[in-house]
């Protein structure tokens, strides 16, 4: 049995980081549309931070709503990046990745608020957004000590 070539070794790096931002899609996908039902009432909260009154009210559902959102999207923002170049500057890759989080978001919210399943907030949003952001920091961290761990190797240490 052969060695795989670098293209075959590059086509199975990307086969895997898109089969892992697959299943993110089809899980954010089933927790925020396909596993509601529409109701009636209220589908659109234009307000922003209305979420932290009712934090403040001593709402704790709010508080794990919070942090759900946060954390749905740090998977996101750590696997993301790794589909771009490494010769891409970093600040570029983390703009591009937080807009494509929030693009997601607006659109998962925007389909919430048409098939009256959901409620479109701002807050969400921004929770996304937030998440988005703490799973970049994590991916430079993964990234970073990985950079080391190859260069100790390397250089003999």
């Amino acid at each position: 049995m052969s060695r795989p070539t670098r293209k075959e070794k590059k086509r199975q790096y990307y086969a895997i980081i898109l089969t892992t931002l697959f299943i993110w899609f089809v899980f954010v996908l089933f927790l925020t549309i396909l596993g509601r039902m529409p109701f009636e009432g209220q589908h659109f909260q234009p307000e922003v931070f209305w979420s932290y009154r009712s934090v403040q009210l001593k709402e704790a559902w709010f508080v794990r709503q919070i942090l759900g959102n946060v954390a749905m999207y740090i998977p996101f923002g750590l696997i993301f990046p790794f589909l771009f170049k490494k010769k891409l500057d970093g600040w570029k890759v983390f703009i591009i990745t937080l807009l494509a989080g929030i693009v997601i978001s607006f659109c998962t919210e925007s389909i919430q608020y048409i098939f009256k399943i959901g409620l479109f907030e701002f807050d969400d949003i921004i929770h996304n957004a937030l998440g988005t952001a703490i799973g970049f920091a994590l991916y430079r961290v993964v990234r970073n000590s990985y950079k080391r761990h190859r260069h100790r190797h390397r250089s003999g240490f």
